[in-house]
């Protein structure tokens, strides 16, 4: 019987094996269910295919629950000792470039074309001064289209932008992206959500603090910032600021 394969091609050499050494961290140091990886070609992956849907409103805590059982089995793992924002060493000369650098130069270019306003650009910068100190997990892009739901549970896809970020943060792209595609989610949903993640975290390990609501709010509105060009492309339908949780329903 012929195996289904995903094929997904790449810019580079070089971005096809950065993908591929995300995929083989992913894989050693979480318990992330991912596709399994067939074959690496110059500007190409091969991928097992897997059957599912993308992720909705309803899939909330379960994601939540596996996104910090993978957060926290990272930070035990081989995070422990990595700094927010320094590059973490990978195998073969790979990285997982650090936090706020990347975001930064992002947010900036957003705001030379406009489309983030002086005091916006002054918060985000805030919300990017972490402690140093602060226990650090990894991205992954959380975003409905990059976890796919089947019987045997979660899987993700896509492992092109790992990079390093604060426990919370990845729940929140996952929050954010939902709303942005789906509409208001209630808030008793995402306060689900986020007990199912500190109590994923706390499964595998008791060192990372919890994350707070007050704590959540903020990397989504930093994710509302990054991802602002897409409002109207790839299903974001409505701003964040029309659908965000008042913080005082998340209790």
């Amino acid at each position: 019987m012929n195996r289904k394969v995903f094929s997904k091609p790449y810019g580079s050499p070089g971005a096809a094996l950065r993908a591929a050494a995300h995929h083989a961290w992913l894989a050693g140091h979480t318990p992330l269910r991912q596709p399994e990886l067939l074959a690496v070609h110059p500007e190409r992956l091969d991928f097992e295919h897997i059957d599912g849907r993308h992720a909705g409103v309803e899939d909330l805590p379960t994601v939540a629950a596996v996104l910090g059982e993978a957060h926290a089995s990272a930070w035990c793992g081989d995070l422990r000792r990595a700094s927010l924002n320094a590059p973490h060493p990978l195998p073969r000369g790979h990285t997982l470039p650090g936090f706020a650098v990347l975001r930064r130069a992002v947010l900036d270019r957003h705001h030379r074309d406009g489309l983030i306003t002086d005091e916006e650009l002054e918060d985000a910068v805030d919300l990017l001064r972490t402690d140093p100190d602060e226990p650090t997990t990894f991205y992954k892009d959380s975003n409905p289209r990059n976890i796919l739901i089947t019987p045997a549970g979660p899987a993700i896809v896509d492992t092109d932008d790992l990079t390093l970020a604060p426990f919370g943060y990845d729940l929140a792209k996952l929050v954010v992206t939902l709303a942005m595609t789906h509409g208001p989610i209630p808030p008793a949903a995402v306060t689900a959500a986020l007990t199912a993640y500190n109590e994923g975290v706390a499964s595998r390990t008791d060192a990372p603090a919890e994350v707070t609501p007050s704590r959540l709010l903020d990397h989504a509105w930093l994710h509302h910032l990054l991802t602002r060009p897409y409002l109207g492309r790839g299903g974001y339908r409505y701003p964040w600021p029309q659908v965000r949780p008042a913080p005082e329903d998340l209790t």
